[in-house]
C-alpha cells in the first residue's frame, strides 16, 4: 500500500506522474524517436491497489510477484510486463 501523508499528497504525486509522461513525450518528439505511452493503460493499477493488481510499488514496497522487497515508486513485475507488452505492440510483435 502506498503510504502518503494525505489525499492531497496522493493527488500531487499523481499529477507529477502525468507531467513526467508528458515530458517524455515532448522529448521523444523533439529528438525524433517514438514515445510508447505506458501510462495511458495503467488506470486502476496504481500503487494503492492490492498485490496482484498494482503495477507499481509505493513508499514501502513489497511485491507479490516475485514475493519480496521492491523499489519504491517503480514498476513491479506486473508493471514491467505491461511496459514490455506496450513496446512490443508498437513494434508490431
Amino acid at each position: 500500500m502506498l503510504i502518503i501523508g494525505s489525499r492531497t499528497d496522493a493527488i500531487w504525486l499523481g499529477h507529477r506522474l502525468i507531467e513526467l509522461n508528458a515530458m517524455l513525450a515532448r522529448v521523444a518528439r523533439a529528438t525524433g524517436v517514438e514515445h510508447v505511452d505506458t501510462y495511458a493503460g495503467s488506470h486502476g493499477h496504481d500503487a494503492c491497489q492490492p498485490p496482484g493488481v498494482r503495477w507499481g510499488e509505493g513508499l514501502v514496497p513489497l511485491t507479490s510477484n516475485p514475493v519480496g522487497p521492491g523499489v519504491p515508486f517503480h514498476p513491479n513485475q506486473l508493471g514491467a510486463d505491461h511496459q514490455a507488452r506496450s513496446v512490443l505492440a508498437v513494434l508490431g510483435r
